[in-house]
């Protein structure tokens, strides 16, 4: 991919920003990757989280995701894990699709491990990891077995 191009943030940022200023939420998401991996731009977490913002506002499960994966990793915002689920909770009411079968997954990862002020359940993590297995998610199953495997 790519192959005899040359990597130009600049004119990627402006497509994205036209993109954008039309509501397009898939562009909205890639500048808050921009800023979120610092191409072309200087990493800016704040930034990061106002253009997942502007996508979540406009439904992008992606974008709430993301947002939840901010939270869980302290990233430009203090860590808070129970935030992080509300938002990994509005990604898996978003339809059909691999980002909210993700968002149940990590919604079962946070119960089972009970990290970071989230008090751990067992029965929480199953019910999530159930929702996202009987949605495809094959990770999900991983994680179902391993949870069965140790007893839980």
């Amino acid at each position: 991919m790519g192959k005899g191009l040359r990597r130009d943030y600049a004119k990627a940022m402006q497509w994205l920003r036209k993109a954008s200023a039309a509501g397009n939420v898939i562009a909205m998401n890639g500048i808050a990757t921009m800023y979120e991996n610092g191409e072309g731009v200087p990493r800016n977490y704040g930034k990061t989280m106002l253009w997942l913002r502007r996508a979540a506002a406009r439904g992008s499960a992606t974008a709430m995701v993301d947002i939840g994966d901010l939270y869980t990793g302290g990233m430009g915002v203090p860590r808070d894990c129970a935030r992080a689920i509300g938002w990994y909770k509005m990604a898996a009411a978003r339809g059909n699709g691999f980002e909210n079968t993700l968002a149940m997954e990590k919604i079962g990862d946070l119960y089972s491990s009970g990290f970071d002020g989230v008090p751990k359940s067992y029965r929480r993590a199953e019910m999530w990891y159930r929702r996202a297995a009987s949605a495809g998610d094959a990770a999900a199953r991983k994680s179902l077995a391993k949870l069965k495997a140790e007893g839980h």
